[in-house]
């Protein structure tokens, strides 16, 4: 039997989009007790069903989205890790909240820095 490493995608909508899916998972399970011990459906819809009706609220109100928020939690955790990091989710982040968020912002720095140092560290 063979093992195959799992690959994990860094890309910041999969990164924000698994966040979601986790927040929903812990609303739904610390219902669970109450709504076992008062016998009624669940109040919360299930935790992929969340994830996409969060998404079709951001296609629908894209003015509503607090991109700068979602831009440090995303960046935050691509740029936190420290093994196993590449240049492609750093230019993923930058592509995705270039033109978002203004140019100067301190997040771009961020990724700026990172993107030298794990440039250095792959020669």
């Amino acid at each position: 039997m063979t093992t195959r490493k799992m690959r994990y995608k860094l890309d910041p909508r999969e990164v924000f989009r698994s966040a979601v899916l986790i927040q929903s998972a812990f609303r739904r399970w610390s219902l669970e007790d109450s709504r076992r011990l008062l016998d009624i459906q669940p109040t919360m819809p299930p935790p992929p069903l969340a994830v996409a009706l969060f998404f079709k609220q951001r296609l629908v109100n894209p003015g509503k989205i607090d991109v700068e928020g979602e831009a440090m939690a995303s960046i935050s955790i691509i740029c936190g890790r420290n093994s196993g990091l590449t240049v492609g989710p750093i230019v993923a982040c930058y592509n995705e909240y270039w033109g978002k968020l203004p140019a100067d912002d301190s997040i771009f720095e961020l990724l700026k820095e990172r993107y030298v140092e794990v440039a250095t560290d792959m020669d």
